[in-house]
C-alpha cells in the first residue's frame, strides 16, 4: 500500500531533476557558442579599425587651412629702399608713380619678414622747375620730391611713411637709379616668416 505513494513523488522528482539537467545543458551551449562567436566579433572590429585611418587631434600640420604663424612688424621700424629708375624734374610729373626695390633683409626678432628685392611702389610728391620768390637771386631753381607709398611682400603690403626730395638753383633736379632712401613703417602688421 505504501509502495505506489513512494513512487509518484519519486518520478516527480526525477523528471523535474531532468528537465533542470536538460535546461541547463541548453543554457551551457548557449553560453558556449556565445564565447566561441564574441573573439571573431573581436577580431572583426579590429580588421574594421584597421582600414579606417586614425583620427589625429586638429593640428597645424594636418589642417590644410590653417593660418601660418606671424610676427608683428611694428610701426617706426626702419626700411632702406633703392630707387629703380632715373628721375628729373625736367621730366617727372607730379603722381607719376615710382619703381623701387627693398635694399636689405627685414628682420622682426631675427626672422626675416620681408627679403631683399622685394618691390616697392611710390610715387612722384612734386616736380617743378620755377621761379623762386624766396631765392635771393631770384634766379629760381627746381625741386623734385619722392615718396614710397607701400612695400609688396606677398599678399600684403607694408605701408610706409617718409620722402626723398632734391631742390637745386639754377639747374634740373636728377636723382639717380640705386639712390638709396631710408623711411619707416607707417603702422603695425603682422607677416608670417618670408
Amino acid at each position: 500500500m505504501h509502495e505506489p505513494r513512494m513512487r509518484f513523488p519519486a518520478l516527480l522528482f526525477f523528471g523535474i531533476v531532468a528537465s533542470l539537467v536538460v535546461g541547463l545543458g541548453s543554457c551551457t551551449a548557449a553560453f558556449t557558442q556565445a564565447r566561441a562567436q564574441r573573439p571573431a566579433r573581436a577580431l572583426l572590429a579590429s580588421a574594421s579599425a584597421a582600414r579606417v585611418p586614425a583620427q589625429t587631434p586638429s593640428s597645424p600640420a594636418s589642417v590644410p587651412n590653417a593660418a601660418p604663424p606671424t610676427v608683428l612688424l611694428t610701426e617706426g621700424t626702419e626700411v632702406h629702399l633703392v630707387i629703380e629708375e632715373n628721375l628729373s624734374s625736367k621730366t617727372s610729373h607730379q603722381g607719376d608713380s615710382v619703381e623701387l626695390v627693398l635694399a636689405d633683409d627685414i628682420k622682426v626678432g631675427g626672422i626675416v619678414v620681408a627679403k631683399a628685392g622685394a618691390s616697392a611702389v611710390g610715387e612722384i610728391t612734386f616736380a617743378d622747375r620755377k621761379e623762386s620768390a624766396w631765392l635771393e637771386d631770384d634766379e629760381g631753381g627746381a625741386e623734385l620730391t619722392v615718396r614710397p607709398d607701400y612695400l609688396k611682400v606677398g599678399n600684403y603690403k607694408i605701408h610706409l611713411r617718409g620722402s626723398y626730395g632734391l631742390f637745386k638753383r639754377h639747374k634740373d633736379v636728377k636723382i639717380k637709379k640705386g639712390q638709396l632712401l631710408t623711411v619707416y613703417v607707417a603702422r603695425d602688421i603682422n607677416l608670417p616668416p618670408a
